[in-house]
């Protein structure tokens, strides 16, 4: 009896679940409604730009327009927060400002060169050698120096430097020109002071520049401040005529481990008067890696230059790599450097180590003119 009506229950179910089946895809597809409802409720109500306009769009072509017009513009919109945040991880500069008084300074370098640079006294043989060989001495012959002699001098000089002859003798040394030179209360001579080659004034001489093997006179001395004083004697009736305009010395005030570009920053002191020359300096630090790319290594390039400075210990400098940089792009173009540059002839390619010593290109041929114009045009130089 029992069995009979378990058996009759489970005939009732079968049934029940016959009459009402069960339909998964049912369950399925309400799912999907709901979501879809949501989803269209959101872009209806959204104040995000575009997305209302996709989800009223009654047409095919109308909903494809606001697609592409949404896509475009969150495109731009990504592609600008994506540049800030590479900005933001570049580590932009910081500047710190801070005045420290400091009585122990080193007293600043003092560069000075003859505005003359040639000696026409000394120079005048050789010139006369070499219109003769090169059968212009009715340019040499008059007694009155001219301005074709003096062309004449501008494309010799090239000639002579490619040929390493030395200009010193051509040239006015410092026990000619120093008369007396005073240090506070210690005098002070020749050996207190290097010297090099300018491309415009020929040899040039610096009193306390950093060397390698000295030590570097101090700002304050005896408890008071030391001043440099120097008599100059100028030479002005053995200058070469129309080489230069006008007389003078040309100087300037440096730090110690600073390379001196008189040429650039020289100031032209006249003859007969008393000149009195001032220092400020100015220190920046820049951040080492990764914050930027600086770096205290010295390219070998530069510390070729750097040589010829009679064991100077300068520090790196932007004005010199900008120097050597175009005198290597130079060379690259015209197998010679620029003649304006005579004094920075060595130069090393780039990606090697190889130290060439570059001939002088005729002042004449232009190919130097040129590649000087490219290199100056060149978008990450300037």
């Amino acid at each position: 009896m029992v069995r009979d009506t378990m058996e009759s229950k489970g005939d009732f179910i079968i049934r029940a679940i016959n009459a009402f089946p069960v339909n998964p895809k049912i369950e399925q597809k309400k799912k999907l409604a709901r979501r879809r409802s949501i989803i269209r409720e959101f872009s209806l109500n959204t104040s995000m730009h575009g997305v209302p306009g996709i989800a009223r769009s009654e047409s095919v072509q109308n909903r494809i327009f606001w697609t592409v017009a949404f896509l475009i513009f969150a495109g731009i919109m990504f592609f600008f927060v994506i540049q800030a945040i590479l900005a933001y991880f570049q580590y932009p500069t910081q500047t710190s400002v801070s005045i420290i008084s400091d009585r122990q300074q080193y007293f600043p370098a003092l560069t000075f060169c003859n505005a003359g640079a040639l000696r026409y006294d000394t120079f005048q043989k050789l010139l006369l050698n070499y219109t003769e060989s090169m059968n212009l001495t009715s340019a040499a012959s008059t007694s009155a120096f001219s301005s074709v002699q003096a062309n004449i001098i501008k494309v010799y000089l090239p000639i002579l430097i490619n040929q390493g002859v030395s200009l010193d003798p051509y040239m006015f040394s410092l026990d000619a020109l120093m008369m007396d030179c005073q240090f506070g209360q210690v005098q002070c001579s020749a050996e207190d002071f290097i010297s090099f080659y300018s491309s415009a004034y020929g040899r040039c001489y610096t009193f306390n520049a950093k060397t390698k093997n000295n030590t570097l006179y101090y700002n304050y001395m005896s408890s008071d401040v030391t001043t440099l004083t120097l008599r100059l004697y100028l030479y002005d009736h053995l200058y070469v005529s129309y080489l230069i305009e006008g007389v003078g010395m040309t100087a300037m005030v440096h730090d110690n481990k600073q390379l001196p570009l008189i040429e650039r920053a020289g100031m032209t002191l006249a003859p007969g008067f008393k000149h009195q020359m001032t220092f400020t300096k100015k220190t920046v630090y820049s951040l080492p890696s990764p914050y930027s790319s600086c770096t205290n290594e010295i390219p070998l390039a530069m510390k070729i230059m750097f040589d010829q400075y009679e064991g100077a210990d300068y520090s790196y400098s932007e004005d010199i790599c900008y120097i050597l940089c175009a005198q290597a792009y130079i060379y690259e173009q015209c197998g010679c450097v620029f003649p304006g540059q005579w004094n920075a002839r060595s130069i090393v390619l780039p990606g090697s180590n190889q130290i060439i010593v570059a001939p002088l290109c005729n002042s004449t041929d232009y190919c130097f003119a040129i590649a000087m114009n490219n290199f100056d045009a060149t978008p990450s130089i300037q």
